[in-house]
């Protein structure tokens, strides 16, 4: 079996591990995959770089080159100014489009596909599509040659700039009018409607088979303007490698971070934890802070992996900032040192460091937003959301954490002191997680999913 993925970068960012972990596994199980990227950071020379610059005009390439070269001399007055210039005289049409709002979609490099690839693919894998790097006119092209496979991980796809629309529904009906231009990936000005229409003329195009990690993202594709493309769909949720990511005695792994060993360990890892606009930082520190006034006998440190700054301290809680980590055994081990991991987000999708936490026996207090309460087994009593019949509730025996609703800052700070003042009750329920993840998310269970709908479509 032949497979082609298709990704933004090979090692870093959520979306892109995803593609990365199948990318390894295809290649233990002696398949010949190729992961074809926009930006690689791996020495892997299974991994190909789309060459968009190798294919735009001369003059471009020529001012491209001298704006490289003037980048030496920041210091000369003038230096910025003409270097804009420059970039507009390289690619006039490309940065009106921007100025207007208009997607950029000019990579020419996708169009040579085919030639860059070390063979025909029985079967092309699409992950994120955005991140500067992917025409997407190219996909009615692509997918009518090849059998395609378009993993979402976001909504990015389905509507005219947003990865993820928040309490927006406009992406249903057109765009147009857009809320929040700045929401990523940011627009300058209104062409919402614009790139949604042109969207829509792409997927009437292409011949798509969809998999999401979700029903909640899946549910959006089939009343979305990516519907009409799709000629069969699955949902697949994401797998951690259990080889990695697996419990270990707490605190022995605490002792090797140098973190007190009967401390109690609260966890959120995310890039730039601090100012992400999806991630509530605040209802976290809040939680944490309102900790410091009722759970002062214990000794508690909250840390937030993915930002560098200076350590707080509240009371008898410290706040402790460990930068982006690159070493997933080092990720793993915070996860294993955790007792309790806490996930409060605006808008998420299927988040992989639910999944991680899980499957180090840590348990989880989550907000109840996209995908996530696929993940986790909300425990009833506190576990609740404004939409209700979004959850399952479940007993103690059963139970990985706890549901709240999106911004209630008080039943998320509830959830989090009943958990760390209730020691046999999180140990049980770090439990269940261990063993549900195991059932449920595995990687091995992701990468036998994918391979056998690999055959079923390359067959058929």
């Amino acid at each position: 079996m032949k497979i082609a993925q298709i990704s933004t970068f090979d090692t870093f960012g959520g979306a892109a591990q995803v593609a990365w972990r199948l990318h390894n596994a295809y290649q233990q199980q002696g398949l010949q995959p190729c992961l074809v990227v926009g930006k690689k950071f791996s020495d892997d020379k299974t991994v190909r770089v789309i060459p968009n610059e190798n294919f735009r005009l001369p003059h471009t390439h020529f001012l491209q080159r001298l704006i490289q070269k003037l980048r030496k001399f920041e210091t000369v007055w003038g230096h910025t100014n003409l270097i804009k210039v420059l970039k507009f005289i390289a690619e006039p049409r490309r940065k009106w489009e921007r100025s207007r709002g208009i997607e950029d979609f000019n990579y020419p490099g996708i169009w040579r596909l085919f030639e860059f690839l070390p063979q025909s693919p029985d079967v092309v894998h699409c992950h994120n599509l955005h991140g500067d790097y992917f025409d997407l006119r190219a996909l009615p092209w692509i997918s009518n040659q090849v059998p395609t496979i378009l993993t979402l991980h976001d909504t990015w796809l389905l509507s005219g700039h947003c990865a993820y629309s928040f309490d927006c529904d406009r992406w249903m009906t057109g765009c147009g009018h857009c809320p929040d231009l700045t929401t990523y990936p940011a627009v300058q000005n209104d062409a919402t409607h614009y790139n949604w229409k042109r969207k829509q003329k792409i997927f009437l195009n292409s011949r798509l088979y969809v998999s999401t990690p979700s029903k909640w993202l899946m549910d959006k594709v089939n009343e979305s303007v990516l519907a009409p493309a799709v000629i069969k769909s699955r949902v697949i949720p994401y797998g951690v490698d259990l080889s990695i990511f697996n419990s270990k005695n707490k605190k022995d792994v605490k002792l090797s971070l140098g973190i007190p060993i009967h401390s109690t360990v609260l966890l959120f890892a995310a890039d730039q934890t601090k100012n992400s606009l999806r991630r509530d930082f605040k209802m976290m520190h809040q939680a944490v802070s309102l900790l410091a006034e009722n759970s002062k006998d214990k000794k508690i440190i909250f840390i937030a992996l993915g930002e560098k700054a200076e350590s707080e301290h509240i009371g008898n809680i410290e706040i402790r900032y460990i930068p982006f980590q690159t070493d997933i055994k080092q990720v793993a081990s915070y996860f294993q040192a955790a007792d309790l991991y806490l996930h409060a987000s605006k808008a998420d999708n299927f988040p992989n460091v639910i999944l991680e936490a899980l499957a180090c026996g840590t348990s989880v207090v989550a907000t109840a937003v996209g995908g996530v309460p696929e993940q986790i087994r909300g425990l009833s009593g506190l576990s609740k959301c404004r939409d209700g019949s979004r959850i399952n509730l479940h007993t103690k025996s059963e139970a990985t954490g706890y549901l709240v609703p999106a911004g209630d800052r008080g039943a998320f700070s509830m959830a989090v002191r009943k958990l760390v003042e209730d020691e046999p009750l999180r140990k049980q329920l770090g439990e269940n997680a261990y063993h549900d993840a195991r059932q449920r998310f595995s990687l091995e269970k992701q990468v036998k999913r994918y391979l056998n709908w690999y055959k079923d479509i390359s067959v058929s």
